[in-house]
């Protein structure tokens, strides 16, 4: 028994020294990169470090994880547009929310805590988008609309990649009927694309439906359970977006935020 004990411990040690390893190594790389990446490469680095965290299971019930032991050094990017033409105004925009989905690893990094019985929803502002005061100089507002942002987001290429904004993170509007995506990124209704002193601000979402399913289905059998889990939804169920909001309604969003935005 103490044989087993301690092979335990060797593994979980050997999993955080690695970890650790791995951090001094990607200080040691990033410390040659230019300072105009330096903030992205460490940020992006952070979201690794914690999505890769080590995690402690019973079965297949996990009982805690070490993500909170590596804290995201992410700061909130100021992305400054200084043109009132829409379709240059629409790249900045669409640039940016590819970025950012590009940063959370394309909603495949893990970085949420497991909480048991959380149902809660986390979010951070990886973006501020900002117009100058010559880009509101001289504008006509009725050239900027949603659709017309939607338009340009779903049939404009990413310059760097090929792809189209639209199949690398699909676009939901709330007032567009049709299946919501696993992955995608919303506009709030609220949202004005006319330069404007509001900021936008770009927010990465996602959470975990509660993990009570699998520890309830020894006690209160299949049926009740299959009506809990419509309920709840999917057991184990991850929901990851992007969020474009109007700066002023950021504290709104019913979430705990991961860093704190700027």
């Amino acid at each position: 028994m103490e044989k087993k004990g301690s092979g335990k411990y060797y593994i979980i040690i050997s999993l955080i020294l690695g970890l650790l390893v791995l951090s001094i190594s990607f200080n040691y790389i990033f410390s040659y990169i230019s300072s105009d990446e330096l903030n992205w490469q460490e940020c992006r680095q952070s979201i690794y470090l914690r999505s890769i965290s080590p995690e402690f299971k019973s079965g297949d019930i996990s009982l805690a994880d070490l993500k909170d032991a590596f804290p995201l050094k992410c700061k909130t990017e100021v992305v400054t547009i200084d043109t009132a033409k829409p379709e240059k105004v629409y790249k900045k925009i669409s640039d940016t929310l590819y970025a950012g989905w590009n940063l959370f690893g394309e909603g495949e990094f893990d970085i949420v805590p497991k909480k048991f019985l959380s149902g809660n929803s986390y979010c951070m502002v990886f973006a501020r988008i900002s117009y100058t005061p010559k880009s509101r100089e001289n504008y006509n507002e009725n050239d900027f609309s949603i659709e017309s942002f939607a338009k340009y987001y779903r049939t404009s290429k990413e310059k760097n990649s090929g792809n189209v904004y639209n199949s690398y993170l699909p676009l939901y509007l709330k007032s567009e009927e049709g299946e919501l995506p696993e992955n995608f990124v919303a506009v709030d209704n609220e949202v004005k694309f006319y330069p404007n002193d509001n900021d936008l601000m770009a927010v990465y979402v996602t959470g975990k439906t509660a993990r009570v399913i699998s520890l309830l289905k020894g006690i209160l059998g299949e049926n009740i359970i299959n009506y809990l889990s419509r309920l709840i939804g999917e057991e184990d169920k991850e929901y990851k977006y992007i969020l474009l909001i109007p700066k002023d309604k950021i504290n709104e969003l019913d979430c705990e935020f991961l860093t704190i935005p700027a």
